[in-house]
């Protein structure tokens, strides 16, 4: 049977086998998930090139290691020390909690837990010293709030490496003050909630449009644009045209893919998805709705050619002007064109 390995390990991987562990299957999972007594699980597979795979553990809000389990195509949160004690640790008076002894939530050997009840879990020393402190008050200051955040957020572990720019998920985030001037660019909003404090999912709002502005601890500033970027690929002439700055127009079809890429919904009176389905050529009617704001362009700030489908295809990266519907320019398309309205991407 093959063993896995604790701590790093790529995800497919094999690794070595550990003496002295044992595996026993997780209750109501049998044959699909076992839980060793080394805390570590895995799941059997019947397809890939590994036939049994360990699961990457992550710890929740309080702090405790968590693995997802699925059966049926439904997924659960499971704590990692309750499936050690229900599948190794007796539990003859039926007690429904788990507690670690040397209080520490991580770990989770056998030798460090125990079935408990809920009076004997509250009454822990440092369980009590928590209750104590949220009862006189005592509560962190931001600046011990974000030390703590950073320190958490800075813990290397198999996943580090992939947060902020290293992310291809991570959009930065620009700040201007109330004149419209830049202040400072942030790699991702949770780099800016670091650095000013406030919560990332307001900054998220804000460059969504769905705030106006924020206040943060150091002055009226405020964080309105994330950089949003639209993908376009273009044939090797025109790719040339617009590196030479020739060519300060692209032009999509008014066809129902480009409405759901380019447009959003404004209201629950009409979602984007639908109108693009049954648009079937109907420009006055899409008109329609955008001069009634019943849809809005998404909020792209620039667009990237791609010269290509290759990872190193030739690129170039420009500012949106504007997203309109007209006719476009001679010499700029090709002349058959001319006579037949477009998506208008205008661009510096």
């Amino acid at each position: 049977m093959v063993r896995y390995d604790c701590g790093i390990m790529i995800k497919g991987t094999e690794v070595n086998i550990i003496q002295g562990e044992i595996w026993k299957p997780i209750k109501g999972y049998e044959g699909l998930y076992f839980i060793s007594n080394l805390s570590r699980v895995k799941r059997i597979t019947p397809r890939g090139k590994f036939k049994e795979r360990l699961l990457y553990k992550r710890q929740n809000d309080a702090g405790y290691w968590c693995v997802s389990l699925c059966k049926n195509g439904k997924a659960k949160c499971k704590r990692v020390h309750r499936l050690v004690a229900e599948a190794f640790i007796p539990n003859p008076e039926n007690k429904t909690q788990v507690g670690h002894k040397d209080e520490t939530r991580t770990n989770d050997s056998i030798e460090n837990l125990e079935w408990v009840t809920p009076k004997e879990n509250c009454n822990m020393p440092l369980h009590k010293l928590r209750i104590v402190n949220s009862l006189t008050g005592k509560k962190d200051s931001l600046e011990t709030k974000l030390k703590k955040r950073n320190a958490q957020l800075g813990e290397k572990s198999h996943l580090y490496g992939k947060r902020g720019k290293d992310n291809r998920f991570s959009k930065p985030i620009l700040q201007y003050n109330k004149n419209g001037e830049f202040v400072k660019e942030y790699e991702n909003a949770e780099e800016a909630y670091r650095i000013t404090g406030i919560a990332s999912s307001h900054i998220r709002e804000c460059c969504n449009g769905l705030r106006k502005h924020l206040e943060d601890i150091v002055g009226n500033l405020k964080i309105n644009k994330m950089k949003k970027v639209l993908k376009l690929t273009v044939n090797k002439e025109w790719f040339s045209r617009i590196l030479s700055g020739e060519k300060t127009e692209e032009y999509r079809e008014i066809k129902s893919y480009w409405v759901a890429r380019l447009f959003q919904n404004n209201s629950n009176i009409v979602d984007v998805q639908y109108l693009a389905s049954s648009l079937a050529g109907r420009t006055d009617l899409l008109k329609g709705y955008i001069d009634a704001h019943r849809i809005v362009l998404k909020p792209y700030t620039h667009v990237l050619f791609i010269n290509g489908y290759r990872k190193d295809s030739p690129r170039i990266e420009k500012e949106i002007e504007s997203i309109t519907i007209g006719n476009p320019k001679k010499g700029l398309c090709p002349d058959k064109w001319l006579d037949t309205e477009f998506f208008i991407i205008k661009f510096k």
